[in-house]
């Protein structure tokens, strides 16, 4: 499980560790999904979730300090470890999202 918050165009940014077994995978592998739910609701088979299946790669470096903003904002107690040598912004670049809006309510998006 990691932290995330979307960018300008609503794609997902995280902040990961080198030394993380997720982030290791990624350099042999960069495809990747991401699930997201609704916390807040009950029932599991009605809450609204989704799943986004694409490729994460590391973000460039004239991007970084707009995503770091971006994140902290969202995630103001990662600033310190933000600054840690071994942590490396990455996007996920969706290719298919499915969206489960309740009981019934679903489809892919491409």
């Amino acid at each position: 499980m990691v932290q995330f918050a979307l960018d300008d165009a609503g794609r997902p940014i995280f902040l990961l560790s080198g030394l993380a077994e997720h982030t290791q995978n990624l350099k042999r592998d960069p495809r990747s999904s991401l699930f997201v739910r609704d916390s807040r609701a009950g029932e599991p088979q009605s809450v609204g979730r989704l799943t986004m299946l694409g490729e994460i790669h590391l973000i460039p470096d004239d991007e970084i300090p707009a995503v770091r903003e971006l994140f902290l904002q969202r995630h103001p107690n990662a600033a310190l470890w933000s600054t840690f040598g071994d942590f490396r912004w990455f996007r996920l670049q969706p290719v298919e999202t499915y969206v489960v809006a309740g009981f019934g309510r679903m489809g892919w998006i491409k």
